[in-house]
């Protein structure tokens, strides 16, 4: 039997499911914003997103031992772990129902030198590279 989504069978597409953080009390502002901004109230399949955050996840076994993370990257192990599945056809569950409370944002209050580690690794493997514009027309 495969494990359930809210009512619904985990579907041997999707290999990850992660859901809601909610910020605890003692946040800061600029956290509270990261995950009210960032974990929604709605679910939502994604085949071409990759975001994955695997501070509340779910990931079978078998798929873990055939594509585990980058155990050397940090920061972002679990969106080049995202970017991987979706690029191998693979689909990600965000399940808002599935709640936790997280006393950080995805942008750790506005740490910068966490910030330029972060954009570093999606730059290096190519991952979210914004072309540069061509103004010669």
């Amino acid at each position: 039997m495969r494990p359930l989504i809210g009512n619904k069978e985990f579907s041997k597409n999707i290999v990850g499911v992660y859901g809601r953080q909610i910020p605890e009390a003692e946040s800061s502002p600029l956290d509270k914003r990261d995950l009210w901004n960032i974990f929604r109230e709605e679910d939502r399949l994604q085949i071409r997103d990759v975001f994955f955050h695997n501070a509340n996840s779910l990931i079978p076994h078998e798929v873990l031992l055939n594509y585990p993370f980058d155990e050397f990257v940090t920061n972002v192990e679990d969106r080049l772990w995202g970017e991987e599945m979706i690029r191998k056809g693979f689909s990600l569950y965000y399940a808002a129902q599935a709640a936790v409370y997280h006393w950080h944002g995805i942008n750790h209050a506005g740490d910068v030198s966490r910030a330029d580690k972060v954009v570093k690794i999606l730059e290096d493997r190519g991952i979210y590279n914004i072309p540069a514009p061509n103004f010669s027309d």
